[in-house]
């Protein structure tokens, strides 16, 4: 994920990486600056708009991701921040949960049992980019070559970058907008980490989850006012902006993640939108502002 989008501004594999000068342009807009933000997007220095489509088979294998579950129960509190010292301390388990991913059996994979792999592929290797860095600020402090253009990722056999996951394998091989609010970037503003891993035989319910979460009114990504009879107020994540092709109808997006809103937008109520600001701080249980942290 480069500096303007959640997980990575690129255009994929076949095409050139956008230099970090171009990308720039992105890394410094805020709320106010959504139109050049989202002129920028479409010229190209912003997530590549992609085509997807289902290509897997619905039977197949399932894959058990108990080992990773265990750690994120142990490591990511509630808020979703992460306790990357307690990782750094001692990786072996999530060595160990890498060495089980390079040995999935991916192409035997059930169509969820590839979507939970490649998601919890990536949050995986986002935390092991993370502790091979700590302690540091932002994901974004990391050298931009040694962060998502990568390509030292090992999925059953597979080398790719943490871009290619999102961009090549999630969003193009699956019509599932929803990972989105599954895959972690290790950002304050990026939807929280889950405490357990995504498993195939729950994957609808594991997703629901994750977009009702990043829905609910109280969180830092999502504010709503369906009062009165005018149009809709809502701030909502920037992952809306940058992802634009992926939600090509807001506002059923939104009736689907948080059902409240639905009668509104049946009763043709319009939605007046704002994109909220991102926080591209660390989601390190060191820096929770609600939750000091202690060793």
């Amino acid at each position: 994920m480069s500096a303007p989008a959640p997980r990575a501004a690129i255009s994929p594999s076949a095409n050139p990486t956008r230099s970090a000068a171009a990308l720039l342009v992105l890394a410094v807009m805020s709320s106010a600056c959504t139109p050049l933000e989202r002129l920028a997007i479409r010229l190209g220095f912003g997530p590549p708009e992609v085509q997807a489509a289902e290509v897997h088979d619905r039977e197949g294998r399932e894959l058990d991701h108990s080992r990773f579950s265990e750690l994120l129960f142990d490591v990511v509190d509630d808020a979703g921040y992460v306790d990357y010292s307690a990782l750094k301390r001692d990786p072996s388990r999530l060595e160990a949960y890498l060495e089980e991913l390079a040995e999935v059996p991916y192409a035997s994979l059930s169509r969820d049992g590839k979507m939970a792999a490649l998601i919890n592929a990536y949050n995986a290797f986002t935390l092991k980019l993370i502790v091979e860095h700590y302690p540091l600020e932002s994901i974004k402090d990391i050298p931009e070559a040694d962060r998502w253009e990568a390509v030292r990722w090992n999925v059953g056999g597979q080398m790719m970058s943490l871009n290619q996951i999102e961009h090549e394998k999630l969003r193009t091989e699956f019509v599932e907008p929803r990972i989105h609010f599954a895959i972690n970037c290790a950002s304050v503003s990026c939807p929280p980490l889950a405490q357990t891993a995504y498993e195939d035989e729950r994957l609808e319910m594991d997703l629901t989850r994750a977009a009702r979460r990043v829905h609910d009114p109280a969180s830092r990504w999502f504010h709503i006012d369906l009062q009165g009879l005018g149009a809709v107020p809502a701030k909502v994540t920037r992952i809306y902006l940058w992802y634009e092709s992926d939600f090509p109808d807001l506002e059923q997006a939104i009736g689907r993640y948080y059902p409240p809103a639905r009668p509104a937008f049946e009763a043709d109520r319009l939605l007046d939108v704002e994109y909220l600001p991102y926080d591209w701080s660390l989601n390190d249980q060191r820096s929770r502002p609600d939750r000091p942290f202690t060793e």
